[in-house]
This record gives structure tokens, C-alpha cells and sequence, in this order.
């Protein structure tokens, strides 16, 4: 099997997924069939009054929809004929066509009200069951939307049983007007059980549930082919029954192998949370913590023994010369983000270094997004490592970082003097036009977020003084923003820390670039004295003291909207006089 796929310059954009729920810990939930079973006979004891009536009321909602569904294509269909069809059986046929169109439509529409009625009344069984249950385990609230993740387990639960009755009723009614059909969609469900199993197993495995939901539709769509197929060969070649008993059982197969599928799908839903609702329903599981992130395959490859196979191999993309793992020095760097790893790696004959760095499936965004940095014309003249390697190892996007001369780790003494050359590095960087097109397409800068609006929030909290400031604020609301714009447009990178800064005597690099952004200058400086001593330092850098008040504003109303967005109201009013100071020092115009 190939272990790699490259592409030159950034990795393919995949859509990432959530991550799947842990499987449980109970012994006796191993497999899934053996879980739903424990699940419904727990539903089915706990309430049975309830429970079996919401499953006769589900039933008899879903026969009703079909028939109110079915009815409105028939009155139509016998709108259009002179009389009466040979087939409608007796008593009917004695009616006159407008008489049956009425009584008909009629029907259709009692068929909707049973519907409307009997869903209702279902729902308030399946709440009041749902609440009974749950309050039966003791426990106290384990996570948010709690209630509606219960309601919907058991809802889902009531209306697949329902589903299975129907379906056993559809093969009784098929089976005795039209036996043939009824034997060929028994094989057929024979035949994709298995199939259904794999994808299944897949979809689990690679944690993208659409997998399974849409191979279910499509071996509905083709059950209800192959019904029609054999329909057609069964009239014309053989003794097929009435056509009006193969158009009744057509509709029945096509229903009950709708239903079916929906219940397919449900059921795997219900699985896919099974943590969650195990926690909910049965008193005995615990919900166990999720600050432990879930065990993936690429935390398995990352073990010191499993990497020493794919270690070697992957760094032959650098053009080294390795041949075991023996030959190299490694060593765990911290990237701060989840899902994403890192290892330093050194090639001792040679002294050559590099990191690799590898990012979970839900994280190749931000491998393409730092690749489409990494890659852009210029780059060379970051404090960033240069990117000699993008592709992919079993499926997840991999980077190589050329790092010869850098290493770690980074004392805190020399991350402080470190931490601003990089940033006045940054801010100095000419950004090339196409990458600063692209981001200011898809992000607004700090003066494009402002409005009145903005400071209206801030209304709740604010005392009588702080709301005239605002108000003020509100006023100069264009002054501001049109000193906002004036600044320059450079790059900034949240994630220079100790732990993702290598050093080389008095220079530094830093390899997390998964989250870089751009915005005016000021913006990236925190309001603490050691945040706007760095700005200062970076102006006189790219010569631009004449811009120090904007620049000084632009930190203080990007910590202000900052605060607004983690509704912490109280600190963004205290930035609201240093706003102030700072608009009365501008230039005027």
C-alpha cells in the first residue's frame, strides 16, 4: 500500500469532521446490535404503557401518512378519465366519478388529520416517557442540550420499531397477493446486509456517517429498481397477478423499503452518539471526560516504536539519506493545538534538522493554510522554517519544515528577547498582493468590524459616565475608523510561544503557522506595558512613529472588541478612556 501522496505546494482541501463518540465501556455494549437491543428493551421496560403506545400511534401515523400521501395522485389521475376504471374493485365501482373523486379526496384528507393527530400525540408520550426515564437514573445534568439529544434518541427508537412492524406487515400483505415480489425482496435484503454492514463499519472507522446514510438510500433506490424490473419481466413473460394487486404491492415495497432506510439510518445516528445517550439512559455508565482527547490512528503512528517505520521514509522527502530509525535524533515538540503534532528530528551523521509536522483528519484546514503561507512568494523572508515537503502520510496531510542551525527548547529568558524580533519581523513583511487579495476577501480588518452597534452592547453594563463615553466614541465613530484604515496591513501569528519558537544563538523560528492572519498594524499588541513598548519598538522598525497614536488605538479597540465578542463588558469599558485619549491626539485632518 502507498503510504504517501504528495502535491506540490499545500495539501487537498477535505471537509474536516467532528470527531465519533467514544465507544462505551461496558462490557455488554460491545457490539452495536447487542447495544440497541440493551437500549429499546431498557426504553420498552422503563415505560411500557407509554412506550407501546407511542409505537401503535407511530405505526398507525406512518400508514396514515402513506395512504394520505398516496390518494391525492389518484384523485388526480381520475380526473382525467370519462369513467370509472375497470380495476377499482367492488363497491366502488358502482359510484359515479365524481362521487369517487369526493370521497376519495375526503379520505385523503381524514388520512392527513389521523397523521397530524397521532404525531402529536406520540411526541407528548415520547417527552413524558423520555422524562421519566432519565429521571429514573438519579444523575445530574451530564452536558448541554441533554434533553433534546433524550427526546430524540427515543423518538428515533419508537419510530424504527414502528418502521420494522410496518415493514413485517408489508411483506404479510406482499407475500399473499404477490408472493414472486415478496421473494425477491427477501434476497435482496439478504444480499445487502452485508453490504450495508461495510459501509457501516467504514463510515465509523473513517468517522463520516454521510458514507453510510447514503449507500442505505441508494440500496433503497435500487430495491425498488429491481422490484420494478421484475415486475415488468413478471407481466410480460410469466403469470404475473391483477394489476391492481401488483400496483398495491409496488407501493407497499416502495414504502416499507423507504421506512426501512429511514430506520437504518436513525439507528446508526442513535450509535454514532452512543456515549451520550448510554449516560442518559443507563445508570450504570459513566460519561467519560472530554478534556482526554478521543484516541485517533495518528496518535497510534506517533508511539516511539510505530513511528520508527514511517519515520524513515517520510524524511527520504527531505532528501535525506536514512536508513533506520537508529540514525536520527527525534524530539516531541508542543504545539498547542489539538490534533496537530510535531517532532523535531536531527540526522547526526549530517547535522541536518527538520520538524515534521502531522495534523489529524478534522485539522487539514490549517495545514493548507499554512502551506498557502509557507508557499507564498517571499516567504524565505519569514522568521518561519522553510517548507521543503506537503503531502500526505496514510491519509493525513504532513508537512517537513527545514530547520538546519535551529533547535529546541527555548528557555523563557530567550523566548522574551526572541518573542518581538519576530513580531517586528512580521510586521515588516511585505505581504504579497495575491495572498493579501485572497484573505481580505474572506476577512474583514479591525476597522470594518466597527459599528454602533458594537458599542451598544457595552449599554447594559455601562454606569452614567461610561455611557457618555460611548456615546462619544459613537459620535467619532468615522474619525476613528478612517484613522484605523491608514495603518498598514501586516501579518500576525497567534501561536509564538516558547514551545513553537526554535532558536539558533540570538534568532528564532517559529513552525506553528496554522493560524496566521492578517490586520492593521497595532491590532496584533496587547494594552500591558510590555505589549506597547513591543508596538513602539516595531514603528520605529519600519519607520512609521508618525503612526503611533492610530496604532496605539487600534490595540486598544481590538482588546475592546476582543472582550465584546466573550461578553466580558466590564473590561472592554475600562478601554473605553484610553479610545478616548487616543481620538483627541489625532491629527486633525
Amino acid at each position: 500500500m502507498q503510504l504517501f501522496a504528495g502535491w506540490p505546494g499545500a495539501a487537498k482541501r477535505r471537509t474536516p469532521q467532528s470527531n465519533q463518540q467514544r465507544e462505551p465501556a461496558l462490557q455488554d455494549q460491545s457490539s452495536f446490535f447487542h447495544w440497541m437491543c440493551k437500549l429499546s428493551t431498557r426504553l420498552l421496560k422503563s415505560t411500557p404503557a407509554h412506550s407501546y403506545s407511542a409505537i401503535m400511534l407511530s405505526l398507525v401515523s406512518q400508514a396514515a401518512l402513506m395512504i394520505g400521501t398516496l390518494l391525492p395522485i389518484k384523485v388526480v389521475m381520475l380526473l382525467g378519465m370519462p369513467e370509472i376504471p375497470s380495476y377499482i374493485p367492488s363497491p366502488f365501482d358502482q359510484l359515479s366519478i365524481n362521487s369517487l373523486i369526493l370521497l376519495l379526496s375526503l379520505v385523503a384528507v381524514l388520512m392527513f388529520i389521523v397523521y397530524l393527530a397521532t404525531d402529536k400525540f406520540c411526541a407528548r408520550l415520547i417527552h413524558a416517557s423520555c422524562d421519566k426515564i432519565v429521571a429514573q437514573t438519579g444523575k445530574v445534568v451530564l452536558f448541554e442540550n441533554q434533553e433534546e439529544l433524550a427526546k430524540n434518541a427515543y423518538q428515533k427508537i419508537v419510530t424504527s420499531i414502528a418502521a420494522i412492524l410496518f415493514n413485517s406487515l408489508v411483506f404479510v400483505v406482499v407475500g399473499v397477493i404477490y408472493p414472486g415480489l415478496c421473494l425477491t425482496l427477501i434476497t435482496f435484503i439478504i444480499v445487502s446486509a452485508p453490504i450495508a454492514n461495510w459501509f457501516l463499519a467504514k463510515s465509523r472507522q473513517q468517522k463520516k456517517p454521510v458514507v453510510y446514510n447514503r449507500a442505505i438510500q441508494n440500496l433503497g433506490n435500487t430495491s425498488f429498481l429491481i422490484s420494478f424490473g421484475f415486475i415488468v419481466i413478471d407481466h410480460l413473460y410469466f403469470a404475473a397477478p391483477s394489476i391492481l394487486l401488483t400496483i398495491i404491492a409496488l407501493i407497499l415495497s416502495r414504502q416499507g423499503s423507504s421506512k426501512f432506510c429511514a430506520a437504518a439510518i436513525d439507528l446508526a445516528d442513535i450509535a454514532n452518539k452512543r456515549e451520550k445517550v448510554s449516560a442518559i439512559f443507563f445508570e450504570e455508565h459513566l460519561l467519560l471526560s472530554k478534556n482526554i482527547p478521543d484516541h485517533s490512528d495518528l496518535t497510534g503512528m506517533l508511539a516511539a516504536d510505530a513511528r520508527n517505520h514511517w519515520l524513515p521514509e517520510l524524511l527520504s522527502k527531505a532528501q535525506w539519506e536514512i536508513n533506520n530509525s537508529k540514525e536520527i535524533n527525534s524530539r516531541w515538540l508542543q504545539t498547542n493545538v489539538a490534533n496537530v503534532f510535531a517532532l523535531w528530528v536531527e540526522n547526526k551523521a549530517t547535522r541536518e534538522s527538520c520538524v515534521v509536522k502531522l495534523f489529524d483528519k478534522n485539522k487539514k484546514t490549517l495545514a493548507q493554510h499554512e502551506a498557502s503561507l509557507l508557499t507564498s512568494p517571499g516567504a524565505d523572508a519569514l522568521p518561519a522554517p522553510d517548507l521543503i515537503y506537503a503531502g500526505s502520510l496514510n491519509g493525513f496531510a504532513v508537512h517537513l519544515l527545514s530547520t538546519d542551525g535551529f533547535s529546541p527548547p527555548v528557555q523563557t529568558e530567550q523566548f522574551a528577547h526572541l518573542a518581538p524580533k519576530i513580531k517586528q519581523a512580521l510586521a515588516s513583511w511585505p505581504i504579497p498582493e495575491e495572498l493579501r487579495s485572497a484573505y481580505q476577501k474572506a476577512h474583514p480588518l479591525l476597522w470594518q468590524q466597527l459599528d454602533a452597534a458594537t458599542f451598544e452592547q457595552l449599554l447594559i453594563a455601562a454606569d452614567a459616565e461610561e455611557q457618555q463615553q460611548i456615546q462619544k466614541i459613537q459620535q467619532a465613530l468615522p474619525m476613528l475608523k478612517s484613522a484605523l484604515a491608514t495603518l498598514p496591513v501586516c501579518l500576525y501569528n497567534p501561536q509564538i510561544t516558547p514551545y513553537t519558537v526554535l532558536i539558533s544563538d540570538s534568532d528564532g523560528l517559529a513552525y506553528q503557522w496554522g493560524q496566521w492572519g492578517m490586520d492593521i498594524l497595532g491590532s496584533q499588541y496587547p494594552t500591558t506595558p510590555y505589549g506597547q513598548n513591543g508596538l513602539k519598538d516595531a514603528l520605529k522598525d519600519i519607520s512609521l512613529e508618525s503612526e503611533q497614536t492610530s496604532a496605539e488605538l487600534a490595540s486598544y479597540v481590538a482588546c475592546l472588541l476582543q472582550n465584546v465578542g466573550q461578553q466580558r463588558y466590564l473590561d472592554a469599558l475600562e478601554q473605553l478612556p484610553h479610545i478616548l485619549k487616543r481620538l483627541d491626539n489625532l491629527p486633525q485632518a
